[in-house]
């Protein structure tokens, strides 16, 4: 992030510039491959918290695979299975007499283990790796209770790194502020402030919103997976001839597919677009508290000869936000992540 001056008809007023590399089509990824850029800095982080998310969501399918074949949980293959220990399901749990009764028992299973995975709870006082202070522990456990939402340590980790790059260009510029190595107490207690405080729980409970809706549509998908492979597909397998672990395999790989394009690439497009708006929320809020007017916005253009490598030019979205600048305050928070990508 830069500082730029632009002058005025009365006086010369200081306008941060949000630089951001351009994010189109994956364009993020390529050109900091190209020219080693990462603006934002912020890469690593939405990098880890997709791999968390689909490290959670391959358990998941980990455990759908065991419960519909290994442990015939619909009762599809009638004596093929010896009950294994500690297994996502009981030996043929969900074998009921009807098709809905089956449907009903798997998902509310299903429910249950992404309550252990990718909508995991834990506990705030052990969330050694977000490093937060004492202080701003408390003060969450009094915002939203004892336990939190794993993804709030990458949360964190990005609005943090908002703050120590946005204070550092201020104070470049001439601004008085102090770096955030020269804080008293550190950072986190001067996160834990009313101003900072209330726009990480907001970030916190959008980024585990967003999670919950992922979830939803892709629990819709298998639903209706489950229900069409319980009636039709069961039928037209018996009908062919098919042997039952079979019939059992195909209802799972039709079903886990909606794990992966639905869940592994929506949660990784979380990932990108909340760490971003993180980084920018905490941006935004230094420059309010440091009593800047308005920003300017610096799109990270490709070159012609990069361009024409990667094949995948600044978006023409992102060029409008540039050109329309500057941006009073009240606007830029807004400004990004201007699209998912």
């Amino acid at each position: 992030m830069a500082i730029v001056s632009r002058e005025t008809s009365k006086r010369a007023v200081r306008w941060p510039t949000i630089r951001r590399s351009h994010m189109c089509q994956g364009g993020n990824l390529l050109l900091n491959r190209v020219l080693r850029r990462d603006p934002t800095f912020t890469m690593g982080i939405s990098r880890s918290m997709g791999a968390d998310a689909v490290r959670r969501l391959r358990q998941l399918k980990r455990d759908m695979r065991e419960s519909i074949i290994d442990r015939d949980c619909f009762g599809i293959q009638p004596g093929a299975l010896i009950p294994i220990t500690n297994a996502p399901s009981n030996v043929r749990e969900f074998a009921f007499t009807t098709a809905a009764k089956k449907l009903e028992g798997f998902m509310a299973w299903l429910e249950r283990q992404e309550q252990l995975g990718i909508l995991q709870l834990t506990d705030i006082m052990g969330t050694g790796r977000s490093g937060l202070s004492e202080v701003f522990r408390a003060r969450m456990v009094g915002q939203i209770g004892q336990q939190v939402p794993w993804t709030n340590t990458y949360i964190h980790s990005a609005y943090a790194k908002g703050v120590t790059r946005s204070r550092a260009e201020l104070a470049k510029a001439g601004y008085d502020v102090t770096l955030t190595d020269e804080i008293v107490g550190g950072l986190g207690p001067y996160l834990s402030g009313p101003i900072h405080a209330e726009r990480l729980a907001l970030l916190y409970t959008r980024t585990y919103e967003e999670l919950k809706s992922v979830t939803a549509v892709m629990n819709s998908a298998i639903q209706r997976q489950i229900a069409q492979g319980l009636s039709t597909g069961l039928a037209r397998g018996i009908a062919e001839g098919k042997n039952p672990s079979v019939i059992a395999r195909e209802l799972f790989n039709n079903t886990a597919q909606h794990i992966d394009k639905i869940g592994m690439v929506r949660c990784k497009m979380i990932a990108r677009t909340e760490v971003i708006r993180a980084h920018h929320i905490a941006n935004m809020s230094e420059y309010e508290r440091a009593g800047v007017d308005g920003v300017d916005v610096e799109i990270e253009a490709l070159t012609a000869d990069v361009a024409t490598v990667l094949g995948n030019p600044v978006c023409g979205e992102c060029q409008l936000i540039k050109d329309n600048g500057p941006y009073p305050l009240t606007e830029a928070y807004d400004l990004f992540p201007a699209h998912p990508n």
